[in-house]
């Protein structure tokens, strides 16, 4: 039985086991998807000519991992650590055109330059684009240039120090986890029963009068159904990575 077969087995059995501690559950799969990542023998890397341009190609068509369409995005065979030869001077928003350009529709923005603070946390391999951040901070572009199919299924989004666990695991890379605490509103009282006033903030224009305003009275800094929203409606776009 393949390696890869047995490690999706084994997600789904630990998935399904309520009795294992979240983390404990985090360290146990990251540990066997590194391990299958380490000891599968890999496939071998062969540098193609850039093939013409594919009939046939649209934006539904995955050219990722495929070995193929590399005509695509460069004028002519690319060579590894030189001349890339891409098109449009090398602008992703024009390579990845297949992506849009809405800014919704991507985790982090590109074309930005980072704070001094942040360059020093943002690791070796994690390359900015002449001191950008760009789709190639985060992608390794060259990875997926190539047919490997177990790429495709262990990191399908081609991303630096993959496989994670989870998406925030490559966000907290370069970003600091303890800033980005999840704020829960609704514990508003201190251990000894006083009000946080800045959770009451979080909806109300001011802090309510708990003893004497009734529920209609109260002051909310917008639509209550929008508010909630905020936090709870799936697939929010008001989130930075669509989450």
């Amino acid at each position: 039985m393949k390696r890869s077969t047995i490690l999706i087995i084994f997600l789904i059995v630990l998935l399904a086991l309520p009795v294992f501690a979240e983390e404990n559950m985090e360290d146990i799969a990251t540990e066997i998807v590194t391990e299958v990542v380490a000891e599968a023998p890999a496939e071998p890397i062969i540098e193609t000519p850039a093939e013409t341009h594919i009939e046939g190609v649209t934006e539904k068509t995955d050219i990722h991992y495929t070995g193929k369409y590399c005509a695509e995005c460069h004028e002519k065979t690319p060579i590894k650590d030189k001349d890339k030869s891409l098109k449009f001077g090398g602008d992703f928003t024009r390579l990845c055109k297949c992506h849009g350009y809405e800014p919704g529709t991507y985790i982090h923005p590109v074309d930005i330059f980072p704070s001094e603070e942040k360059k020093k946390k943002i690791p070796k391999e994690f390359p900015l684009t002449k001191g950008k951040i760009s789709c190639g901070t985060c992608h390794d572009i060259y990875l997926q240039c190539q047919k490997n199919t177990r790429f495709k299924v262990l990191n399908k989004r081609f991303l630096r120090g993959a496989p994670y666990v989870s998406r925030t695991d490559l966000c907290f890379r370069c970003h600091d986890e303890r800033k980005y605490t999840m704020l829960n509103p609704h514990n508003q009282l201190t251990p000894d029963g006083k009000i946080i006033i800045e959770k009451c903030l979080y909806c109300h224009k001011v802090k309510p009068d708990e003893i004497h305003e009734h529920f209609n009275e109260v002051k909310l800094i917008g639509n209550l159904e929008v508010l909630c929203y905020r936090c709870h409606l799936k697939q929010s776009k008001m989130h930075p990575i669509n989450a």
